[in-house]
């Protein structure tokens, strides 16, 4: 299973779009959990898991919060973006202020919890995804089988 990644604004969906445009089986937090963010601090690491586990599709993009809860050898994409950009772009679809030491602090902890755990992470930065997508979608070709292929699809298909 691939995970995907990153704090809320900072280019996840764009690249779920973009996997699912090249033929990618991608399922999104919120159609296979619709649970809010708040809850998933709540939830605990068995029902997390489990979930995941009963996913039937090749890619899952799940909340930061979540990411550092799921066990197994899944291989990881973590979407980036400049922090002033993502916070901006927050508070613009939220219409309030983001609380921007919690949001750095938890992409700060699961950086530390990839590395601590050896997961296998693929870091895609999202502005540089808009400007060159094909150099950006190049990385995950490494944990997606026959994604040379997938990259022609999605440039056919979408124009970032």
């Amino acid at each position: 299973m691939i995970i995907v990644t990153g704090l809320p604004c900072s280019g996840t969906r764009t690249l779920v779009s973009a996997l699912k445009q090249g033929g990618i089986d991608v399922s999104t937090w919120d159609e296979i959990k619709p649970v809010k963010i708040e809850d998933c601090k709540k939830k605990i690491k068995e029902e997390i898991n489990k979930i995941i586990s009963e996913n039937q599709k090749d890619c899952i993009e799940v909340p930061l919060i979540v990411s550092r809860k799921i066990e197994g050898q899944h291989k990881f994409i973590l979407v980036e973006r400049n922090l002033k950009t993502c916070f901006a772009s927050i508070e613009k679809a939220f219409k309030k202020e983001p609380h921007k030491v919690l949001l750095e602090l938890n992409l700060r902890e699961t950086k530390r919890f990839l590395k601590k755990e050896k997961k296998d992470v693929i870091y895609i930065d999202y502005d540089l995804l808009l400007q060159n997508p094909e150099k950006e979608l190049e990385k995950i070709k490494n944990i997606i089988p026959n994604f040379s292929e997938t990259i022609n699809e999605i440039k056919k298909k979408v124009h970032l």
